[in-house]
């Protein structure tokens, strides 16, 4: 805000030194032992995947211990579902001949998660004549504005602009 002004004062000035070696040793401990268990839960889960994917491994037995989380009817912005689970979801290849499809993603925690899709559901019936012209609307808009962006973009790169 150009009407805001703020004002610090120093009170003390540390210079950057490096912890001892005690003091970081939990930290750092803590951190590769994350690593590792995230590298080995990929790579169980890739292999898993793997035989999933070649009719190897039964659904049932490739639980090993955990449990299958069944989503009916997701949609793109699902509540309770990771936004890159979802992402992974929506780009797998449908289903062929009533066999799932299957897809593996692992999180930003070190989890890996494998997804299993079976259906993929179609609407019923064509969408009513207001709904498509509402759709209509709305991608001229959005088409009109991406235009109008590229335009004052191009505008603003061959300008001679100068800032004080």
């Amino acid at each position: 805000d150009p009407d805001t002004a703020v004002v610090l004062r120093v009170k003390e000035h540390r210079k950057p030194e490096q912890l001892p070696f005690e003091q970081v040793a939990a930290s750092i401990r803590e951190q590769l032992v994350e690593k590792r268990a995230a590298e080995q839960a990929r790579s169980e889960g890739e292999k898993l995947l793997a035989g999933l994917r070649e009719d190897k491994t039964p659904v049932e037995q490739a639980a090993g211990g955990q449990t299958w989380q069944q989503i009916e009817a997701a949609t793109r912005s699902q509540e309770g579902v990771e936004p890159v689970v979802l992402q992974t979801l929506f780009r797998m290849p449908r289903p062929v001949d009533g066999k799932p499809t299957f897809a593996g993603v692992a999180l930003a925690n070190g989890d890996y998660v494998i997804l299993q899709l079976k259906g993929v559901s179609e609407p019923d019936d064509e969408l009513a004549e207001d709904e498509r012209e509402m759709y209509r609307q709305f991608l001229a808009s959005r088409s009109g504005q991406q235009d109008f962006s590229a335009f004052r973009r191009e505008l603003e790169r061959s300008a001679e602009i100068e800032r004080k």
